[in-house]
């Protein structure tokens, strides 16, 4: 699991799905730009929710690695969408997920 820091908090999402959006990041960042990215996550009860984050060109991000007792969250729906807008913005750079393996 891994924790997306961003806007002074921070959300707990599955390890794939916090380097996608790391990755979606760097990319519109690199094209100054700004879009929003709805992202799976578990709250602080365990639940299961929804994040929209805003994601651009100086909007500070961060993820860290957490341990955690409960299972890997993954939605292949949602890091699949991620990968795709990514690939749309950059298509020859969006292999950068080849560092960021499942």
């Amino acid at each position: 699991m891994k924790r997306i820091n961003i806007a002074g908090t921070s959300i707990l999402t599955g390890t794939a799905l916090a380097d996608a959006v790391l990755v979606y990041a760097v990319a519109l960042a690199r094209l100054h730009r700004f879009e929003v990215a709805e992202v799976p996550f578990i709250d602080d009860d365990g639940t299961r929710q929804f994040a929209q984050l805003v994601l651009g060109d100086g909007c500070p991000i961060w993820t860290s690695s957490v341990e955690s007792d409960g299972a890997e969250l993954m939605d292949g729906i949602a890091l699949a969408q991620l990968r795709a807008r990514t690939a749309e913005l950059e298509p020859g750079w969006g292999g950068a997920y080849g560092d960021f393996e499942d």
